[in-house]
């Protein structure tokens, strides 16, 4: 929905919905400003949750920088797009010697920006979107494979 401008100076706006985990993530953001966080942005940051962290696994595979990675709804398969042009899904929990992760080409001929697990597929369906201007739609086969749209 697109509201008329008021003025010269207001310009129309679309109203879009951010996703639910944006908004529990912004909630929480104000919450935590209100606990004494002096950065919305960043809200559940502290020094002392830094130090404890350590480096669970290393995902290799991809040979160009990777510039997108997304969950599926489930949080058992993270996608991820690359500079290779090429689309890795990788099974969760990541354990040494566990399943390989799945690899597609996508028929990009430009680097890969955008990529998403479709919901309600079975994680069947995939979507890339790259420099070469294009988005595609790959059908996941049970064989592993996919195609490019």
């Amino acid at each position: 929905m697109t509201s008329a401008p008021s003025s010269p100076h207001t310009h129309a706006r679309t109203h879009l919905s951010p996703p639910r985990a944006f908004k529990r993530a912004r909630s929480h953001a104000r919450r935590a400003n209100v606990a004494g966080f002096s950065d919305p942005f960043n809200p559940g940051f502290s020094p002392a949750l830094s130090t404890r962290m350590a480096l669970a696994t290393v995902l290799s595979g991809h040979t160009g920088c990777v510039n997108r990675i997304r969950w599926n709804r489930e949080g058992t398969l993270l996608a991820s797009g690359s500079d290779d042009t090429a689309c890795f899904l990788w099974p969760y929990p990541c354990v040494p010697g566990s399943t390989a992760p799945m690899y597609f080409d996508t028929q990009h001929t430009g680097n890969i920006f955008g990529v998403r697990i479709l919901p309600f597929t079975d994680n069947s369906v995939v979507v890339t979107a790259a420099a070469d201007a294009s988005v595609k739609v790959h059908r996941i086969r049970p064989d592993g494979g996919g195609g490019g749209g």
